[in-house]
């Protein structure tokens, strides 16, 4: 029961991060999308999990 009240904990402080990351207004990654927008070059892409985009 312990355990499992850990796990619970962690997923959903998991959850609160990663809903920072990429929900709401000013996100990290609206943040970067603009930065693209505005001609900003990058090396990497963004996970399309991060994004909210399926795996395929």
């Amino acid at each position: 029961m312990k355990i499992s009240k850990q796990i619970d904990g962690i997923q959903g402080s998991f959850s609160f991060a990663r809903n920072k990351l990429s929900d709401g207004e000013g996100n990290l990654l609206r943040q970067v999308e603009q930065l693209k927008e505005l001609g900003a070059q990058t090396s990497k892409n963004i996970p399309k999990g991060l994004r909210g985009e399926t795996y395929d």
